[in-house]
């Protein structure tokens, strides 16, 4: 026989079939609470697997949008000897500017 003190601090006498009784709800109770917490990792999981595949369809579109730019612009009219030109008379050093004295 278990005694439990109530709300007003008197003491409550619970028979064996009580204790029994209060057992078994907590006991309920935890296993509610587990499987509550095994759903919520369970669908925590399924989130993330969904966020990860759109964020790989998304690297994966942006990898092949680039692409398909450059097929379609890929063609570029060259005058050679203009650039033949432009190559021999820049002596391929930027310019440096001095630095007034102080």
């Amino acid at each position: 026989v278990l005694k439990i003190p109530n709300k007003h601090n008197s003491a409550v006498i619970y028979t064996p079939l009580k204790c029994e009784e209060a057992q078994s709800r907590r006991c309920l109770q935890r296993e509610a609470e587990a499987r509550r917490r095994e759903e919520a990792l369970q669908q925590q999981a399924i989130n993330r697997q969904v966020q990860n595949k759109a964020k790989h369809q998304r690297r994966s579109k942006q990898k092949q949008l680039p692409l398909s730019n450059q097929l379609q612009n890929n063609v570029v009219e060259v005058n050679l000897q203009e650039s033949v030109a432009k190559a021999s008379s820049s002596s391929g050093r930027p310019q440096r500017h001095k630095r007034p004295p102080k």
